[in-house]
């Protein structure tokens, strides 16, 4: 992760909006980063520690199998989730359509292009979720879909 961090500052002080498709809805999406990512120890610094520990407990208690010792810690955690969250789980099994999978694959890939260009993450990102939404949800998609 160190190696492609600056990708990531392109990011920084940004107030663009671009809509964001997922779950059967629309919402508005900011990519903004207060400054460059920075990386540390969790040995040395406790903070660390702790989002590890978060990390990993969402990751099991909201993947499949949760174990039922953590299920009493759920209501607590519930209340601290967006509802726009990503869990290891939703990555591969979510309620998105397979359009809206597609299109966010086709946006990921156009992100990975500008990256290895050295070009703005943001610029015309509206466009782009555009012409990947339409891409997606063309005839002959839909009939490749259906396979």
């Amino acid at each position: 992760m160190q190696g492609i961090a600056s990708t990531f500052d392109g990011f920084i002080g940004r107030d663009e909006e671009f809509p964001l498709h997922g779950g059967n809805r629309v919402v508005s999406a900011r990519l903004n980063l207060a400054g460059p990512i920075r990386f540390g120890k969790s040995h040395d610094n406790p903070t660390l520690q702790i989002a590890d520990l978060i990390a990993g407990l969402a990751a099991q208690l909201y993947g499949r199998n949760p174990p039922a010792e953590l299920q009493p810690l759920k209501a607590d955690l519930d209340r601290h989730l967006h509802q726009d969250h990503i869990l290891p789980e939703t990555a591969g099994d979510s309620q998105m359509t397979a359009v809206e999978k597609q299109t966010n694959m086709f946006v990921l890939r156009n992100l990975a292009g500008r990256a290895a260009l050295g070009a703005d993450p943001l610029k015309g990102m509206a466009k782009v979720y555009f012409q990947a939404f339409k891409r997606a949800s063309s005839v002959g998609q839909r009939l490749r879909n259906r396979r």
